[in-house]
């Protein structure tokens, strides 16, 4: 019982650590870098803040990473209750995981 506690505890971190990196690399960098139909003003704005352009990759890299671990955890969690189950949410997050950076590729 107390390592499901430890488990559950540990796939709730790292679902807050997934929110926080996505907010930041998926919401903030965009709104302050992009300027919606206007390439110059873009590209003057990341040339302006490259420390936060780079952050910004970086916060969606370490995003994706955690997001692998959560899968992990999550199926640890739930493989007592149901492994079917377990195994078929393993997918579809993975699913999701590997088309998220095609839905995420900044356009407007």
């Amino acid at each position: 019982m107390n390592s499901i506690k430890n488990i559950a505890r540990i796939a709730g971190l790292l679902y807050l650590i997934l929110s926080a990196l996505s907010a930041f690399g998926l919401v903030y960098v965009p709104s302050v870098l992009i300027a919606p139909r206007d390439a110059a003003t873009t590209v003057s704005n990341i040339l302006a803040n490259e420390w936060l352009f780079r952050l910004g990759i970086v916060s969606n890299l370490l995003a994706f990473t955690v997001n692998i671990f959560v899968v992990v955890f999550l199926y640890k969690l739930l493989r007592p209750v149901n492994e079917g189950v377990a195994s078929y949410g393993v997918r579809l997050k993975c699913s999701q995981i590997i088309m998220q950076p095609g839905a995420t590729n900044g356009s407007s």
